[in-house]
């Protein structure tokens, strides 16, 4: 093969069962055992379905190359010529691409030859490559196969000889039979790799030649020299092309004849070129590839030429065109354009030029369905066309008859011709269109006959016979809203012409619905035509004419008076000629403006366009005056806003238009909208003053005028406001508001609008303050229109400040009085919010200021009223910030003063500056511009003296405030000669911190009480030195007695051996008795260098013992067991590690220090103990006691099962599987986490233990991880020496969901205790001990206990398990069972790991069956429960006890004589636990009724035991009625379905009886089958027919000895189905059951049992119905003849006199005669009259009984 690689291949190898599909490198992998495998490939493409190959598989090349065998099908398609095969074409495709063939292929059958020579055969059409065998490929590295390894073994694959092809083509794959036709040249150099790359179709493979083609035909040639034959004809029709030159190999030549044929003579077998040419073909010549073979035939080489036609047009005189046809491109003109239309071909198929780059004329070409459709004598050439013009402005005008219509072929035809045909011309026209009276009119106007405007318009308004006052106006299309190009009578018209009629129209704008008055000046725009009046006519009028396109148009109308938008009006222009009216409101608006002064003048106009943009609305009342003088309309005008006011009721709608054809004349005199208006204005507080004349607006041009202009209306004149503040009732800001209304053009200035109040006021025009919006006006300023002006009375403040701390007078302190409320009487804060964003609101407010002079004091002219008085000076800005210090709220009144005194409290700021060495120099200032930028803050606290004593303030920084306390008031004249409390001024830096205060003694004088300045007053003049800042370190000394610290200067001592000495003074002790340490305990050498502020310790040093021991050991040992290797720290520093014992020795500071020990058994923290007394002179001891601190953890006993155990201990909740062999988990008790394993399992738990003063601690064992359980904490062992623990008392109880807890036993903790004694923590510390195990169990479940684990390898069988439970639960073995999932485990069933099992506590049941009716008991029955068989009930009807879970279960009951033994009968009943259930079943009487016909001789035997027995238990259907005679029938009843006889026959009737309870029972017999009737005769109410009932033993009473058998009264009425006229029943009198029981008593139904019995006969019988009511029917055997019948139914109904009844029998026919006594047979039927009654009533008796076929048989009593 080609060895190109395969995609999509399917792979299987069923035997391994292996499959696998090959990707794009055609590479898979399967797993395969090494050795001979059959491997199945299959390829929806290339092979269709499975193909199979051997592969052998070599561990030692792990890569095969397996060939996939490819089919491929051949077809052939047959090359029509003349309605005969002349060749076929042979296409090739993969065999599953079938359905790429066209319909019209056929399967091949022959050779084919590939270039090696070799012949394929082809058989149906397919043949098959050979792949070859497989093979291992080299390497074992990952490569890929590379495509093409090998030559494709189709190479040059092609028909036998002699076939051709055309050459110059591509391959292509072919889709249609068009494509099958153009893709006959492909190179086969590859098939198969042609095929896999395209994958799209077929390839072609040549064109065989028939070998017995027509040579004869070759002119005179002889055949014998000719080697092939070249034949040119027509594609259409067969026939031959003449002149079609033919080179073979460049080395022949020559032409066909007349029939289209040439000989080639003298050529050798193989490949040969043939070259074709002919003037028709125009693009290029073609070339055949024609390969001969040695045969002797002659083959015949088709040359076919494609049907070209060239239809085109010439330009002729008149503008015509002439519509020509040619088959050769030589005879088409130069000048010849394109045919501009469709080309329909014969077939009805529209034919277009082929595509070309080079323009012009174009040919057409034709497809046939196959070479020489048309024979000969075929009329149609497929090359008759039909032309279908479709150039616009033409008409066609074909020449008749069509050349192309007549017989013969026409490509042949005008291949001969060397000039064109004509076909046709087509004359140009115009076209023109009008619109008259709605309607739409066309026209196409020859250009020959109508070459201008003018006659085209003249044609047009003689055709429409239009009567119009104007000429047609003409015009070319145009665009939408453009104005048409109006064309001149002279116009010529020309090809294409369009020519539209303009419709003319006058529009007409009229002010108003009624009135007369025409608008003159509106813009008319139609697109971008407007129109204005031109002329005086028109501007008089108010028309506007137009003349546009007919048509729906909209045309846009503005004026002002037709509204602020544009008016958009629709125009259906459908008329050569109209008139539409437009309307505009005829309204009135009326509006304001201002004026200089602040007057308003009130207008009039006619549309909002002429209102103002200041223009303001008024109120009013506005009168309309209408035609008639008296008729005066009254609007009201609101004064919201500026509306327009209709003047007429409108009664069309304004929208729209009116239309008229006629023209409208003008109306004198004209009518007006109205006839005057008038208005009058009450504008708010302003004054009226209207125009002198009364009615305006009272002609036509005033109403046009106000169009164009407004017209004044009159005036309004603006007031002035006064409002007068606090005038009367007070002082109070809410005193009476008096407002007063003056004109503003009387008053010029504010002063005479206080000369105008101050009489009414009864205040001096002087004592009044003016204020205009929020500001205060001088008495000059003048007054504007709608001022509104506040006046207020004057009132006087007298103001005085002075300073708390010595009660200075202050100078030079700002004051400003604001009111609480703004000029205009209302509160501030609704000022604000009523302001926009409360911006300005302040500013606005009225203020007052003034300074205080030296004396402290100031006075202030406020208006009366609340004001809030501000003080502002330095010394106040930095103790008030809130300003509730500098401002206080007053009242000031009119004629009263008021005096408010103020006290500034004093506030400084404290910094210091670096001086000399390390020390700071300490000032004070008030200002903070006066601290430099270099200042620091002062650390500590500022001292002031203050009438309570010291106060100390704490200080922040250089730039803060610090405020002094305040002084009392009360007092101040006694202190008013003693010193400035700023003169004691001091700072507290404590006693511990790096620096020590040192005050300045310069200060005192600066601020002694002889200066007579206040300190704080002088402050303000610039920062003043109060003391200085001195670096330190502290010494603290520890003595026996007391403890001091002393602060060293820094610039005082220098080293360690000046401390020294200084602390050796102070302790009076030796130097080495003694240290000095730092704050964190390191000891300071003699080098050492203090620091500033440093804390340095001078202690005593003493002796310290260190003992850690255990609080544990054994019950018995009193002793204290030491701690070794536990690192010990004193004060932080390391001590050292304890010894043996637990003990450490260190020396350490006297006094109080702490003591830490750490060890693993004392956590990572360790422990620590804080204030550990070390006395100076002693031996100090500290005793540390360790947790008694263990962990307890799990884990596996195997390393290769901890990760299984693990797993299943992941999820505790997650249901266990059941495993053959888990290993246990082993539970382990350590001291040490190190001991701790690291994958430890997470178990469940408790662990508990004696602790502190014996109390049990107890503990949960963690879910993950160990467990960490503290018996004794060290800190509580450390409070009692006495306090002890044991972990001889610790105990462990595990669990986990799937194992069972095992501990060892005994306890190895009290074994080794007993054992070794001691310590056994100290033991733990070096090795854990093991507590127990947790081994694999199961679960069982109850709900007598709680849920337990039972391990699996002490119960391993349900048995085992019983036997454990047994012990723990107290319920016995046999009144155990054990369920897993539903399903009761037997004893020997095994249990494995991870089994739920659910316990299930039996109750023992007992059972008893006794027959219902005397409740005897009944053997032999077997008993199933819950579909389990529980035995046979003995002689007793009892079974042994057999134990039973509690709940509700079913019992059945099967025995022969309780509904057979395959059914029995089943009831369901309860089980109660913890009890014995005595459960008694009370069964039915299964009772079977049946009858046996018998010999008449027969019938006075009533013997019982007669019926016979049955051995089938299945009840049998009764037998059909027959036409025969009905016979002796006796009825037999039995309690056991096999005594039922064979011939048993089934009875219809009703069967009742008396149950123990007095109740009737009642079952019926359908007759269909022989089924049993069941009563429960012993049962209680509602449970009489039911065949199974459960009672308790301890409900059934004793029945009395003399108490009847109830199935005694058993009665029964029957017959036979379909007998029922010729049967009626005779019971046997007295019943033999009750018979039986009156003498010998017991159980009847025992005795029915064993042995059936007869209860009577149905006996032949004849029916008779009376008149007076009753029918009856009477055994044959009681009468003997008539007067025998009668005296047997005169007893029957009651006659004393049989002589008396009238009997007739009935006939067939229905009709009745006298009885006769041979009319006494069976079924007969008798009609009875008795004395006084009509026969026809028996008859309608009859009748009646007959419709309803009563199915029930009537008994009769027959005589003993």
């Amino acid at each position: 093969g080609s060895c190109n690689p395969v995609a999509d291949v399917h792979v299987e190898i069923a035997a391994e069962q292996q499959s696998a599909v090959t990707d794009s490198t055609g590479s898979c992998m399967v797993v395969l055992r090494e050795g001979v495998h059959e491997v199945r490939l299959m390829h929806e493409v290339f092979t269709g379905t499975w193909v199979q190959q051997i592969v052998t598989v070599d561990v030692r090349c792990l890569r095969m190359q397996v060939p996939l065998p490819v089919r491929l099908a051949v077809w052939q398609a047959p090359v029509m010529l003349c309605k005969q095969t002349c060749a076929h074409k042979l296409w090739l495709t993969a065999i599953g691409e079938q359905d790429r063939a066209l319909p019209s292929w056929q399967r091949f059958q022959g050779s084919l030859q590939t270039a090696n020579g070799s012949v394929l055969q082809v058989t149906n059409g397919t043949f098959a490559v050979d792949a070859g065998s497989c093979r291992a490929l080299d390497g074992g590295q990952d490569q890929t196969m590379q495509p093409l390894i090998m030559a494709d073994p189709l190479v040059g694959l092609s028909p036998l000889p002699p076939f051709y092809v055309l050459a110059g083509a591509l391959a292509t794959g072919v889709k249609t039979g068009e494509q099958a036709r153009h893709a006959e040249v492909v190179d086969v150099a590859a098939p198969i790799h042609a095929i896999m790359a395209h994958r799209c179709g077929a390839l072609f493979l040549g064109t065989c030649l028939k070998e017995d083609a027509m040579v004869s035909a070759v002119g005179e040639t002889s055949s014998s020299q000719v080697t092939f034959v070249a034949r040119a004809r027509t594609y259409c029709c067969g026939q031959g092309v003449p002149r079609v030159k033919v080179i073979v190999d460049q080395t022949h030549s020559g032409s066909t004849d007349n029939d289209g044929a040439w000989a080639a003579q003298g050529l050798e077998p193989g490949r040969h070129i043939v070259e074709s040419e002919h003037p028709s073909l125009v693009m290029s010549p073609e070339t055949h590839i024609l390969h001969l073979s040695r045969s002797i035939t002659r083959p015949e080489l088709p040359l076919f030429v494609k049907p070209l036609l060239y239809v085109f047009t010439v330009l002729s005189d008149k503008g015509r065109e002439l519509v020509q046809v040619a088959a050769r491109e030589d005879a088409v003109p130069v000048q010849a354009t394109p045919f501009p239309g469709r080309i329909i071909d014969a077939n009805g198929s529209q034919l277009k030029p082929e595509h070309s780059f080079l323009g012009g004329v174009q040919p057409v070409r034709f497809q046939a369905s196959e070479v020489g459709a048309v024979s000969n004598d075929s009329p149609t050439c497929p090359a008759s066309v039909t032309l279908v013009p479709e150039a616009p402005y033409f008409h066609w005008f074909p020449v008749k008859p069509w050349p192309l219509g007549s017989e013969g072929c026409h490509v042949q035809h005008l291949l001969q011709c060397t000039e064109a045909l004509t076909l046709g011309f087509l004359r140009p026209f115009a076209t023109a269109m009008a619109w008259h009276q709605g309607k739409r009119h066309d026209f196409e106007l020859p250009i020959e006959s109508y070459p201008t405007a003018a006659a085209a318009a003249a044609y047009i308004i003689e055709t429409l016979d239009a009567e119009v006052c104007a000429p047609v106006v003409l015009a070319s299309p145009g665009e939408a809203g453009m104005e048409p190009e109006v064309l001149g009578p002279e116009h010529p018209l020309l090809l294409g012409t369009q020519l539209h009629a303009l419709a003319q129209c006058e529009l007409r704008i009229m002010l108003g619905t009624q009135s007369d008055i025409e608008i003159s000046d509106a813009w008319v725009g139609l697109g971008n035509v407007a129109h204005r009046s031109a002329t005086a006519v028109e501007a008089k009028n108010g028309r506007y004419p137009l003349a546009v396109h007919a048509g729906d148009h909209q045309v846009t109308v503005t004026h002002p008076a037709l509204g602020p938008e544009p008016r958009i009006v629709a125009l259906s222009l459908r008329s050569l000629r109209s008139v539409w009216t437009l309307f505009a409101r005829a309204q009135v608006i009326i509006y304001s403006t201002l004026l200089p002064g602040g007057n308003l003048q009130v207008w009039f106009c006619g549309h909002k366009g002429l209102v103002p943009a200041d223009a303001q609305p008024v109120e009013g009342t506005l009168r309309l005056r209408g035609h008639d003088r008296d008729d005066v309309r009254e609007v009201t005008v609101s004064g919201m806003v500026i509306e327009a006011l209709a003047v007429e009721k409108e009664e069309v709608d304004l929208e729209t238009v009116q239309e008229s054809t006629m023209a409208v004349a003008a109306c004198t005199p004209l009518r007006l909208p109205a006839a005057g208006v008038a208005f009058a204005c009450h504008n708010g507080d302003r004054i009226w003053a209207p125009t002198s004349r009364p009615w305006p607006l009272e002609t036509a041009d005033e109403w046009l005028s106000v169009l164009k202009e407004p017209i004044c209306a009159g005036l309004l004149k603006a007031p002035v406001l006064v409002r007068c503040h606090g005038c009367r009732g007070g002082a109070s800001d809410a005193a009476e508001l008096v407002n007063i209304s003056l004109p503003a053009d009387l008053y010029g200035t504010m002063g005479d609008i206080c000369t105008a109040v101050s009489p009414e006021l009864a205040i001096p025009a002087s004592d009044f303050t003016v204020f205009r919006r929020e500001k205060q006006q001088e008495l000059e300023a003048a007054v504007e229109p709608f001022d509104a002006i506040d006046l207020w009375p004057l009132a006087v403040l007298d103001v005085k400040v002075r300073v708390r701390c010595c009660f200075g007078s202050v100078e030079g302190v700002a004051l400003e009085a604001r009111q609480d409320y703004t000029m205009a009487g209302s509160s501030c804060t609704e000022a604000t919010q009523g302001a926009r964003g409360g911006v300005g609101v302040e500013e606005a407010l009225a203020h007052f200021v003034g300074e205080t002079d030296s004396t402290g004091q100031c006075r202030l002219n406020v208006n009366a009223g609340t004001h809030t008085l501000h003080l502002r000076h330095p010394l106040m800005q930095a103790i008030d910030k809130d300003g509730s210090l500098s401002q206080r709220e007053v009242q000031a009144q009119h004629g009263q003063p008021q005096q408010q005194d103020f006290m500034i409290d004093t506030a400084v700021f404290i910094f210091m500056l670096p001086a000399s060495g390390l020390n700071f120099t300490v000032w004070a200032c008030v200002r903070q511009t006066d601290v430099p930028e270099s200042a620091l803050a002062v650390p500590g606290a500022l001292c002031v003296p203050a009438v309570d004593g010291l106060q100390r303030l704490p200080l922040h920084g250089p730039r803060q405030r610090v405020g002094l306390p305040r002084g009392h008031q009360s007092g101040r004249e006694a202190r008013n000669n003693v010193a400035c409390p700023m003169a004691q001024l001091s700072i507290d830096v404590g006693s511990k911190g790096e620096l020590m205060w040192s005050p300045h003694e310069e200060r005192k004088s600066n601020f002694s009480p002889a200066t007579g300045t206040c300190g704080h007053l002088q402050l303000a003049q610039g920062p003043v030195q109060i003391g200085s800042l001195r670096r330190v370190f502290n010494l603290r000394l520890k003595s026996l007695q007391e403890q001091c610290e002393i602060q060293l200067p820094m610039d005082e001592l220098a080293g360690m051996e000046g401390v020294f000495q200084r602390a050796a003074e102070i302790l009076t002790k030796p130097r080495d008795e003694f240290a000095i340490f730092t704050e964190d305990g390191a000891k300071c050498s003699d080098d050492f260098q203090p620091q500033p502020g440093q804390l340095l310790i001078a202690d005593l040093l003493a002796n310290l013992t260190i003992r850690v021991v255990v609080p544990e050991s054994a019950v018995d040992d009193t002793l204290l067991h030491g701690l070794q290797d536990a690192e010990v720290t004193v004060g932080g520093l390391p001590a050292g590690k304890t010894d043996e014992h637990g003990t450490c020795r260190v020396v350490s500071r006297a006094g109080l220090c702490s003591v830490t020990v750490r060890h693993a058994c004392l956590g990572d923290s360790g422990r620590t103990k804080e204030a550990i007394p070390v006395e100076y002179g002693v031996q100090n001891e500290c005793l540390v006691f360790a947790d008694v601190c263990v962990y307890v953890f799990a884990s596996c006993t195997d390393d290769d099962s901890e990760e299984d155990t693990g797993r299943h201990a992941a999820d505790d909740d997650a249901p266990l599987q059941r495993t053959a062999a888990v290993q246990p988990i082993v539970v382990s008790m350590g001291a040490a986490k190190d001991q701790i394993p690291e994958n430890c399992i997470s178990i469940a738990g408790s662990i508990s233990g004696v602790g502190e003063s014996g109390q049990e601690v107890r503990h949960d064992l963690a879910a993950e991880g160990p467990t960490k359980f503290v018996l004794l904490a060290g800190e509580a062992a450390g409070i009692s020496l006495k306090s002890r623990c044991s972990l001889s008392s610790v105990q462990v109880h595990a669990s986990k969901p799937g194992f069972s807890w095992r501990p060892r036993e005994p306890s190895p903790l009290i074994e080794r205790a007993q054992d070794m004694g001691g310590c056994e923590y100290l033991r733990l510390l070096d090795v854990p001990i093991i507590l127990g195990y947790l081994e694999p169990a199961c679960l069982v479940e109850s709900e007598l206990f709680a849920p337990q684990w039972l391990p699996v390898s002490t119960c391993s069988t349900v048995k085992e398990a019983k036997t454990r439970l047994q012990v723990s639960s107290n319920i016995p073995l046999e009144d155990m069972a054990l369920y897993r999932e539903e399903i009761e485990l037997e004893d020997d069933a095994s249990l494995a790991m991870g089994d739920k099992i659910k316990l299930i506590q039996l109750a023992r049941v007992g059972l008893q069956v006794l027959s219902g009716c005397c409740e005897e008991p009944l053997a032999g029955v077997e008993i199933i429960v819950d579909g389990k068989p529980r035995g046979t009930t003995d002689v007793h009807g009892a079974i042994d006890r057999f134990a039973f879970p509690a709940g509700i279960h079913k019992v059945m009951l099967r025995h022969s004589s309780l509904g057979g033994t395959s059914d029995g009968c089943s009831q369901s009943f309860t089980v109660e636990p913890g009890r014995v259930n005595d459960l008694v079943l009370k069964t039915g009487s299964w009772l079977y009724l049946y009858g046996k016909e018998l010999e008449e001789e027969a019938e006075s035997s009533e013997a019982v035991g007669t019926g016979g027995t049955r051995t089938a238990a299945t009840p049998r259907a009764h037998d059909q009625p027959g036409t025969a005679a009905s016979r002796l029938t006796c009825v037999w009843v039995c309690g056991d379905v096999r005594q039922v006889a064979e011939d048993g026959l089934a009875l219809h009737g009703l069967v009742t009886c008396r149950t123990a309870h007095g109740a009737e029972a009642k079952c019926t017999m359908t007759g269909t089958t022989i089924s049993p009737v069941v009563f429960n005769l012993g049962a209680g109410y509602g449970f009489e027919t039911v065949g199974l009932v459960v009672e308790k033993s301890t409900d059934i009473q004793a029945r009395a000895t003399t108490r009847r058998c109830p199935l005694a009264s058993l009665e029964l009425t029957c017959t036979r189905p379909g007998q029922e006229d010729s049967l009626c029943w005779c019971p046997k009198v007295p019943s033999p059951l009750m018979e039986r029981t009156t003498e010998i008593g017991g159980c009847e139904l025992q005795r029915i049992l064993s042995c059936e019995v007869s209860l009577g006969f149905l006996k032949p019988a004849l029916r008779v119905y009376c008149s007076s009511g009753e029918h009856l029917g009477v055994p044959l055997d009681a009468i003997s003849d008539v007067s025998s019948l009668k005296v047997y139914v005169a007893k029957y109904i009651g006659q004393v006199r049989p002589t008396d009844l009238v009997l007739e029998v009935v006939e067939e026919g229905g009709l009745s005669r006298p009885a006769e006594s041979d009319d006494l047979r069976c079924a007969a039927r008798m009609l009875c009259a008795v004395p006084g009654q009509q026969i026809s009533k028996a008859r309608a008796m009859l009748i009646e009984a007959e419709r309803t076929d009563a199915p029930a048989a009537e008994s009769c009593k027959a005589e003993a």
